[in-house]
């Protein structure tokens, strides 16, 4: 688990071992978050590839659950932002 505290003008980022797997989710499944679902998927320990929101799914990983945002935040501990600029 990384923690981070702000420390003057950097923060500080601190790990500690933790016995359980962080639940990641992806927000948007373009080029960026369909690489960053492929290297959860080959493996990195301590994160589990959780859920995904995007409003087309790439049919890649269409066993990939899809939700929305909200549900997104409460059922993963880190979210990856992989959306496009507006």
């Amino acid at each position: 688990v990384y923690t981070i505290k702000p420390k003057g003008k950097r923060n500080q980022v601190t790990q500690s071992v933790s016995s359980t797997e962080i639940k990641v989710g992806i927000a948007g499944m373009g080029a960026i978050g369909r690489a960053v679902a492929r290297a959860l998927g080959k493996g990195i320990d301590g994160f589990t590839l959780t859920a995904a929101s995007d409003i087309h799914p790439p049919d890649e990983f269409k066993n990939l659950p899809y939700v929305s945002f909200a549900e997104l935040a409460g059922q993963c501990d880190l979210i990856i932002e992989c959306l496009p600029p507006s």
